[in-house]
């Protein structure tokens, strides 16, 4: 069985108010050249296809043509897309009959499903048990290896099987935002490779290549170093290692840091703009450090370097200077849920080693944002 693995779309995302749908496109237009040359036998889309819960009709649209068009680059190719975290899960699936008149699974959310629901056989070439995000509340212990259970139970002849999942998964007693991550054991047994979403970074989190993040086919921030590409992957048996092929996606619109790492005086990082070809079509992001202020002047002055250049100049980045990082123990889920938003907030600048840099005026913007959010949330 061969599969095409992708995921973190985050269709409808702007960047600093830049509208990005072009870029979008331009990815999607890959995607089903992609599909086209490989003749895959299902195309697993992991999770985040759109970056709102509530997408734009014409971010649905995009989606909507990308997913016609594959359908039409590859007939027989099964498309299963579940739901993650930025997704809705009810306005995925609000047309999923349809969807599925053309071999195309929506999976949106596991509250009220059974787990046979999240089984779709792939042509009789293998099988994939299609688990979409789903907070902790809805995702009983051990829902995994349940749908993996009923899985083999159907597969009688030890046809390939993948999981797909949206969530944070780690090999290791490792925390990611200071929340504890999800031991691959979470997982269960009994697949052949996991297709997994949510990390935008490419990697695998088993030494095999069983447990895989294809990445974001965009760069999404500034903070990402892009690795950008589709996975795929063939599995010739059941029980097989997977064969795992990256299948490069090129960006129409790089994001690039001024300098790469680091930060530098503010007239260092207009001379670094005023340098920069004007041939290019970029966003440029200045990231700077000095212990004098910017001049009032700063967003004009770097404007100004931009005329007659391709470049979509974003906010400077005012990168403070980074002090030894403390020790800090990682806090347990458990730890999370009682800490206040004040402690996590400290805690994390003291693991990063900026806490000196923290005013008391600081701390009463946090306290007034937090309190902000309450109300809204009593609205």
């Amino acid at each position: 069985m061969k599969i095409i693995h992708t995921s973190d779309w985050h269709l409808g995302q702007s960047l600093y108010e830049y509208d990005r749908t072009d870029e979008q496109r331009y990815m999607l237009e890959q995607m089903v050249e992609i599909a086209r040359a490989e003749q895959a036998d299902a195309f697993l889309l992991s999770g985040d296809v759109f970056d709102s819960s509530q997408p734009s009709s014409g971010v649905q649209r995009l989606f909507t043509h990308a997913v016609l068009r594959l359908r039409e680059a590859c007939p027989e190719m099964v498309i299963i897309v579940t739901a993650g975290n930025h997704d809705s899960a009810s306005q995925l699936t609000v047309s999923d009959e349809l969807w599925d008149i053309v071999n195309v699974k929506l999976i949106g959310g596991v509250n009220g499903l059974e787990p046979e629901a999240h089984i779709v056989d792939v042509n009789g070439k293998g099988w994939v048990a299609a688990v979409p995000y789903a907070h902790e509340r809805y995702l009983k212990d051990g829902y995994y290896q349940l749908v993996l259970d009923k899985v083999r139970e159907r597969n009688v002849d030890e046809l390939p099987v993948v999981l797909m999942a949206h969530t944070t998964v780690s090999s290791e007693d490792v925390t990611v935002g200071n929340i504890a991550s999800v031991d691959v054991s979470t997982l269960g047994t009994g697949y052949d490779y996991a297709a997994l979403g949510h990390i935008h970074k490419t990697m695998n989190i088993d030494k095999e290549g069983r447990v895989r993040y294809c990445g974001s086919p965009m760069t999404i921030s500034f903070n990402e170093k892009p690795h950008l590409s589709v996975s795929v992957v063939t599995i010739e048996k059941g029980g097989d290692v997977p064969a795992v092929e990256e299948r490069s996606i090129k960006e129409l619109r790089p994001l690039i840091n001024l300098p790469y790492d680091n930060g530098v005086t503010f007239e260092e990082a207009l001379e670094m703009l005023k340098d920069y070809p004007s041939d290019k079509e970029v966003y440029i992001r200045l990231n700077v450090s000095q212990e004098a202020a910017l001049p009032a002047t700063a967003n004009d002055d770097a404007w100004r370097l931009c005329e007659g250049k391709r470049i979509r100049l974003c906010p400077i980045n005012y990168v403070r200077e980074v002090k030894e990082a403390k020790e800090v123990g990682m806090m347990s889920l458990g730890e999370f849920r009682e800490a206040s938003p004040e402690d996590i907030f400290k805690q994390y600048l003291e693991s990063v080693g900026t806490y000196e840099a923290v005013t008391d005026e600081l701390l009463g913007l946090f306290r007034l944002a937090e309190e902000e959010v309450r109300e809204k949330k009593r609205e």
